[in-house]
């Protein structure tokens, strides 16, 4: 089986139309979208089976179901994992919408997928012409932190982790963050966001996989080893710790010829323990310059 894969397509970046009655607009954009993410010629003869896309769909949901409605057109088989900016708000529409909870975002996703038979792994394995495929987000440990500093405290680096993504401002369970302000101009931001919590929620997903034993390929968004392919000017770099957590022990069990993932906008291919990490961002529109994204394939074989 073909499958072909990409991840952290961020659609907002690209297209600015927002209000699906302005659907002469959206399609306009959506049209020359899809020609500049996968070539018309690309697309049309890629045969491939799947496509899997991991994580980082568009902050809006009329994007997201425009999109993948649009790919069942081309795959027989679309599947999809959340990405950390699956979870964002980030107007004060969206934060109604979904009554502040980051979790009714990824509900909706979630439902559109089920009605229209796209596959939504958040958690669970699948299984497509005899391969066994599964999927969940994932998260950031201190592990790369650790690797550059063993003497950080899990203090340090969420203080850092405050301090350089944007997850504390946009992920909300109930509350919007709110300012306190502190002396001399400075302010704390009190979020409902926990990332300890989140942490524990999502790796408890990828455990569950892991206890149904050994499968094909695996997805998740954030990247499952700190032995990554950084450049040169990035390497080294504490924020590195964000993008990554220590999948070792997952991998041990689960065994799989591939493990696809994103949040990393830099391409991946190397080899750890008999598994091919492999990611293919698009990322955002000043970024092409060097990703220069196309459409990248593996083949799943009968035995592996």
């Amino acid at each position: 089986m073909k499958v072909a894969y990409i991840s952290d397509i961020h659609i907002d970046s690209w297209i600015k139309t927002r209000d699906e009655k302005q659907s002469i607009e959206l399609d306009s954009e959506f049209f020359y979208f899809l020609e500049f993410l996968f070539g018309t010629l690309d697309i049309q003869n890629h045969k491939c089976e799947a496509l899997i896309i991991a994580g980082d769909l568009s902050h809006y949901f009329v994007h997201n179901k425009i999109f993948l409605t649009q790919l069942k057109e081309y795959f027989r088989e679309v599947i999809v994992v959340p990405g950390n900016h699956d979870y964002y708000l980030v107007s004060n529409a969206q934060e109604k919408k979904y009554l502040f909870n980051s979790y009714n975002r990824i509900l909706e996703l979630k439902v559109f997928c089920a009605e229209n038979k796209i596959n939504f792994l958040d958690g669970r394995t699948i299984c497509i012409d005899g391969f066994r495929i599964g999927g969940a987000m994932g998260y950031w440990d201190s592990s790369y932190l650790k690797h550059l500093n063993p003497k950080v405290t899990e203090y340090e680096a969420n203080e850092l982790y405050k301090k350089e993504l944007n997850d504390i401002n946009f992920i909300m369970f109930g509350e919007k963050p709110y300012k306190i302000p502190l002396a001399y101009g400075a302010y704390h931001l009190k979020s409902t966001f926990e990332s300890s919590e989140f942490r524990e929620v999502q790796m408890k997903k990828i455990q569950d996989i892991t206890d149904e034993g050994s499968l094909h390929l695996m997805i998740t968004h954030y990247a499952p080893t700190i032995h990554l392919e950084f450049p040169e000017k990035y390497q080294d770099d504490e924020v590195n710790t964000f993008y990554t957590f220590d999948g070792s022990k997952f991998q041990e069990t689960l065994k799989p010829k591939f493990w696809l993932f994103g949040h990393v906008h830099h391409r991946q291919n190397f080899l750890i323990n008999e598994t091919n990490y492999l990611s293919n961002p698009y990322g955002y529109p000043s970024e092409q310059k060097y990703l220069k994204t196309m459409l990248q394939k593996v083949t799943l074989s009968v035995g592996e």
